[in-house]
């Protein structure tokens, strides 16, 4: 690529797209690479003059040789010989110079990596960095540092190993060609190893201004949304949820916070549908850390924050909890939960690199008993205060029912088949679904005669469902979250009366329907709980 067309593009953005936001004048990171040096010599600088800067997003590929550490900060080393950087990181660096700059942020330089106080503070500070750089170099085709993203692209199709095919032309003058024709998900999954990176998620939200080099070529991203590119024309995975979080963020707290408590789902820039499209997405890609799982989403949960004007915890918000709390996990009943702690148990951020989705929630509401009394947590570290958690707890009011297993041979999954509804008996409705998505393998076995609560969070008006969380009581009796159920409900018509007689459920009007299953549901026992 002709880093010239780069040049015209930024310039372009600059000059010309009053909706791209500028960098903040007085913002600088902490520490940024000097890379103005003629004598191919970056140098590690602390607390500059605020300039312009650009960052770099890439994938590590596993330890680097190269990086900042307490050694070296004290020792006053702060001269890298250009030639000792890894291929990706002098790309970056050149790229950085043609494009004007003399400062470059890079991770693995820029925070003291065996430093655990650095690394929560400036991880902290990590949205800030990427929103306010004057562009964001991502090496998309990178797998590794060692890899480099300038080289020379190899022709698509000419071989079993790369995607699509090629199709010979002959043109009106005699000349000869090939046209490649490449599926558009397949190639940006093959191709792209960045976009299968946790940390590169809030990256390419966060970022105004985005140089992406890909194998298929090479995309200018900004907010003006015209996607310019010297290769093939492929969308980026995510653009929707990058698109509609940019809305949010626009609508300002009054507006954002009127639709966070909106009944009606359909707004594109309804907030709970953009967090849980946004967490969904996040989750297919990897971390090398789990325990980087909430700390590598902070920033965007600083910026979301603002316009929810909302309380956050552990990647979800108070005031629309119900909603964050009917999450499942695809391959729960064969997944062994990870050692460690990584976020409460209701919290989607419990199950690092699980297959998370969320129940639809189009024409739902929360359980008209479910009430939230207490929500925290305890940050590892104060600086950063959106980041890991050392603990944390939800304290709710609720309605819902017990349930016993019912096999004779403990089970270390959830299965519906083998669970007693004992509170749902002799009711006006018939559980007639019932359907249990367990979080992980049981790490305690449940044998016959476990007890189990089931909390309500949600009902679907439409579908008469009821959805909420499945828990197990603790010894200290407190609970904790071991799946998501849900309940298809149908009205037993023999037990409404002679007035109902002969009648299907659907022959009665839809408001005496509503009121049937708001008195079946207002039979549920009541609990106060904590849940961890």
């Amino acid at each position: 690529m002709s880093l010239d067309l780069a040049r015209k593009w930024i310039h372009d953005c600059f000059n010309n797209h009053p909706s791209c936001q500028k960098p903040a004048p007085g913002f600088m990171p902490t520490r940024v690479l000097d890379i103005s040096s003629p004598n191919q010599v970056v140098f590690i600088r602390d607390h500059v003059t605020p300039a312009p800067y650009a960052v770099l997003s890439y994938c590590w590929g596993g330890s680097q040789r190269i990086t900042l550490t307490t050694s070296r900060v004290w020792s006053g080393d702060r001269a890298i010989p250009e030639k000792t950087l890894p291929a990706t990181l002098l790309d970056a660096v050149l790229v950085s110079r043609e494009m004007g700059l003399r400062y470059l942020w890079i991770d693995s330089l820029c925070i003291v990596q065996d430093d655990v106080d650095d690394m929560a503070t400036e991880i902290g500070r990590m949205g800030h960095i990427y929103e306010n750089s004057y562009v964001a170099i991502m090496a998309s085709r990178a797998g590794a540092a060692e890899e480099g993203f300038l080289q020379p692209r190899y022709p698509f199709g000419v071989s079993s190993s790369s995607p699509g095919f090629r199709l010979p032309y002959i043109g009106k003058d005699g000349s000869t060609g090939f046209v490649t024709a490449i599926d558009e998900e397949e190639s940006i999954a093959y191709m792209n190893p960045l976009r299968s990176r946790g940390w590169a998620y809030q990256e390419l939200f966060l970022s105004q201004r985005i140089l992406d080099f890909g194998q298929m070529g090479t995309t200018w991203i900004c907010q003006d949304e015209q996607n310019h590119t010297d290769g093939f024309s492929s969308p980026l995975t995510s653009i929707w949820s990058r698109s509609a979080f940019k809305k949010l963020l626009s609508l300002g707290p009054e507006k954002a916070s009127h639709l966070s408590k909106a009944s009606g789902y359909e707004h594109v820039s309804d907030p709970r549908r953009i967090w849980s499209a946004m967490v969904q997405q996040y989750m297919k890609a990897t971390l090398t850390f789990p325990h980087d799982i909430l700390p590598a989403i902070a920033g965007l949960a600083e910026r979301v924050r603002g316009a929810f004007r909302d309380e956050y915890v552990a990647g979800t918000w108070k005031g629309v909890l119900w909603a964050c709390l009917v999450w499942y996990n695809e391959d729960g009943r064969h997944w062994k939960r990870r050692a460690g702690y990584f976020a409460p148990s209701w919290s989607w951020a419990s199950i690092p690199n699980g297959k998370i989705g969320y129940i639809s929630t189009n024409s739902s509401f929360a359980d008209e008993e479910f009430e939230v009394l207490e929500f925290q947590a305890e940050p590892v570290s104060e600086a950063a205060p959106y980041g890991a958690v050392k603990c944390g707890h939800v304290a709710v009011r609720g309605r819902g029912f017990t349930a016993s297993y019912k096999t004779q041979h403990p089970s270390h999954t959830l299965d519906a088949d083998i669970i007693h509804l004992d509170d749902l008996e002799n009711t006006i409705v018939d559980p007639g679904v019932f359907s249990i998505f367990p979080d992980t393998m049981l790490e305690e076995p449940l044998d016959q005669g476990s007890m189990l609560w089931f909390l309500c969070v949600s009902w679907d008006y439409k579908r008469n469902k009821m959805s909420g969380l499945c828990l197990r009581q603790l010894e200290d009796g407190k609970y904790c979250r071991v799946g998501l159920f849900s309940i298809y409900g149908n009205l037993k018509m023999d037990m409404l009366g002679d007035a109902a007689k002969g009648l299907r459920e659907w022959d009665l009007p839809s408001q005496a329907r509503a009121a049937l299953y708001k008195q079946w549901r207002a039979g549920l026992s009541k609990r106060e709980i904590t849940i961890i």
